[in-house]
């Protein structure tokens, strides 16, 4: 095909989030330093012990989703639908009348799925959830309705055809258990196929997200869904990226979602010991998710869905699109290391950044902003900002030298003030920036690497950017045994400007040399997938030169 490869704007976006129920309250509330976490025990359906951790960053009551995690379909198709309906509103993609639909895919992935489809899917094969008491009597008693030989009466609330099985198995409880007050029709040892729900199958695959959006808005392109983990988002936009890029697709609507609150999944996690326990008490869910800070003890658990709308540069200018910015880069690598546990000296971030860089064509003096994967656990955000600072400490170093020497070459003495002020003004100017909006969000597992490149290209279109929240002190150990080659020891803090998060944000700012900013996304999950995304922001807004390098 002529003209390849094209290049590939963001025409729409669309997020439903802890934040916000659409992207200009989330939006709006990120700049606010706002937090979306709270305690989630009037949640969950049930308690564990010991208690795990109890706070999460969970979507507001919304009248097109569902309150129940078990519908068909399930609570992270919805998700994928609202998020994606709003980037194609905000695109104006299907208004125009010379859409072809057949070269509109979509590429939306979830890193889970709903856990909660399979375990009531699995229990309801033995059950068919009909309240079922028995109450011990004693000999001599009448005889009621249901009553056993053993000597319990049984009162079964059965409106279904399974009303005899449902008191036979309460006999049969009541009869092996005399001690126990109460019995349950789920006892049952034999499984019913009649029980099972016909939207089972299409409630678990985690590609129906993709396949109900496609059918939604009667998009017939590629149809596509990756699943890696909590790398996902990132993914389902790099690899639709690379659709529009090559020429299977003029647009693609792309992005991850994901809602797993259940007992099943907090509890799984909470045995990996990845999650934050330490703020369960009343009133601290807010300052759970504290990404590089020093008191961070794990991360926090969000749902969510963020979904975008690429497009070819020269589609989306010849129908008068409003353009958010332009895909540069996408790069990816596997750690090959450990199926949880980053591989201590960041090889595979530090490869999958400098992939997506020299897609882009840029160089690390024009990366203006980086929304990093940190989730708040101990070993990974310390993992990544020694990538970071490995990826940009020449950067930082050898600019440092450059503006040193200009001062001494103006015979500025080293107690100068006026050298130092300079200095110190420069140097600060040559880090790049870094935060992580999990602080904010939580961590959205497949949906995080979707929503955050939101951000990241929110932020220069915007020219402001999310500051961490709730982070207070870096912790002092990502400054130790960095894991880099021999002799490269240095302070994080010294290369990278860990932007704090403050109420209405930070303004962004411009690297050495001016022209266009640059940002860039990393995205990381078990089993050892690393997935960095590059941007460039939009000049101008229809017409002309948008997302033009410069």
């Amino acid at each position: 095909m002529a003209n390849l490869p094209r290049r590939v704007v963001i025409t729409g976006l669309g997020a439903v989030t802890p934040l916000g129920p659409d992207l200009l309250t989330t939006w709006s509330n990120l700049l606010a330093n706002k937090s979306g976490i709270t305690n989630i025990a009037g949640h969950l359906s049930g308690s564990l012990s010991p208690s795990p951790s109890l706070v999460g960053g969970l979507v507001k009551p919304h009248p097109e989703l569902p309150l129940n995690p078990t519908t068909h379909p399930p609570r992270f198709i919805h998700l994928a639908m609202l998020a994606a309906k709003e980037a194609l509103e905000h695109s104006k993609l299907l208004s125009h009348p010379g859409l072809d639909r057949h070269e509109c895919g979509v590429s939306i992935g979830t890193g889970i799925g709903s856990i909660s489809t399979i375990t009531t899917g699995y229990s309801s094969m033995f059950s068919c959830n009909c309240e079922c008491e028995c109450e011990s009597k004693s000999e001599g008693e009448g005889e009621g309705e249901g009553e056993s030989k053993s000597g319990s009466n049984c009162k079964c609330n059965c409106k279904c055809k399974c009303k005899s099985n449902c008191k036979s198995n309460c006999k049969k409880t009541s009869s092996s258990s005399s001690s126990s007050s109460s019995s349950s029709s789920s006892s049952s040892s034999s499984a019913s196929v009649r029980r099972i729900s016909p939207h089972f199958v299409p409630s678990l695959l985690p590609n129906l997200a993709a396949g109900h959006v496609s059918i939604a808005h009667g998009l017939s392109g590629p149809l596509h869904s990756v699943s890696t983990a909590c790398a996902t988002g990132a993914h389902s936009i790099g690899d639709a990226f690379r659709f529009v890029k090559y020429g299977d697709a003029v647009a693609m609507v792309a992005g991850g979602t994901e809602s797993s609150f259940d007992l099943l999944s907090l509890g799984g996690f909470s045995r990996m010991r990845a999650l934050s326990a330490g703020f369960n008490g009343e009133g601290r869910a807010a300052e759970a998710s504290r990404p590089f800070d020093s008191k961070r003890d794990g991360f926090v658990m969000g749902e969510g869905a963020g979904v975008v709308v690429l497009e070819e540069l020269e589609h989306a200018k010849s129908r008068g699109a409003a353009i958010y910015g332009e895909v540069t880069g996408y790069g990816m690598s596997g750690d090959a290391f450990h199926v949880c546990s980053p591989s201590p000296g960041g090889e595979g971030p530090k490869r999958a950044m400098g992939k997506a860089m020299a897609e882009a064509g840029v160089e690390a003096e024009e990366i203006t902003y980086v929304n990093a994967h940190a989730t708040g656990t101990p070993m990974g955000d310390g993992v990544e900002c020694r990538a970071l600072g490995e990826v940009f400490r020449s950067l930082s170093l050898s600019l440092g030298r450059s503006k040193r020497g200009k001062g001494k070459g103006k015979g500025k003495g080293k107690g100068n003030s006026d050298s130092d002020s300079e200095s110190d003004s420069d140097s600060d100017n040559n880090r790049v920036m870094v935060s992580s909006t999990k602080g904010h969000t939580g961590h959205l597992l497949g949906a995080a690497g979707a929503v955050e490149a939101i951000f990241a290209i929110m932020s220069l279109k915007e020219g402001r950017i999310a500051g961490t929240r709730n982070l207070q002190n870096v912790d002092i150990a990502m400054k130790q045994d960095n894991g880099c080659d021999e002799g490269c020891d240095f302070d994080p803090e010294e290369v990278l400007d860990l932007v704090k998060g403050v109420e209405g944000g930070v303004e962004m700012k411009q690297r050495e040399g001016g022209g266009r900013r640059s940002a860039m996304t990393n995205s990381f999950g078990f089993g050892g997938p690393n997935c960095a995304l590059a941007f460039g922001a939009c000049i101008g807004g229809t017409g002309g030169d948008e997302g033009g390098r410069s």
